[in-house]
């Protein structure tokens, strides 16, 4: 890869039990500008070799949104998206409409606190944008 990948780890790796042994599941990685202050600030220009997962898809993408009304209904006029009521989420500060697509969920954010991270995108970014990316991936070689 060429470009500059910003990696950040929301952690919410997720574990099933298998005989007597834990198995990793899917984690849901975040990559973005508004990744929510959750990078190390490690930045690669090429990735190395041993990176211990493989990228399994795109899970959702986060958009925030100065209205966020307005911005449902978009989706469910324009697209014909499935637009669901405005869900709080007061650990992270923002209210969330899911919209779902048949090939990747989007996440519509609006904050409900003025010290969230989606508050502070929408400070630098008045119109809205891409907050973050989620994508699934798979570790190799966990050792439990």
């Amino acid at each position: 890869m060429s470009g500059i990948l910003r990696r950040s780890w929301r952690p919410s790796l997720s574990w099933a039990r298998s005989a007597s042994r834990l198995t990793p599941r899917i984690l849901c990685t975040h990559v973005g500008a508004g990744s929510g202050g959750r990078s190390s600030g490690e930045v690669l220009r090429s990735p190395p070799e041993d990176i211990p997962y493989t990228v399994k898809g795109l899970k959702h993408i986060s958009i925030a949104v100065p209205d966020l009304a307005t911005a449902a209904e978009h989706y469910r006029c324009v697209l014909g998206a499935q637009v669901s009521a405005p869900v709080d989420q007061l650990e992270e500060g923002v209210k969330v409409v899911y919209v779902k697509l048949p090939n990747v969920a989007i996440e519509l954010l609006h904050p409900v606190e003025a010290s969230s991270t989606v508050a502070k995108f929408l400070e630098k970014n008045p119109s809205g944008g891409i907050h973050h990316l989620c994508f699934a991936v798979m570790f190799h070689n966990v050792k439990t």
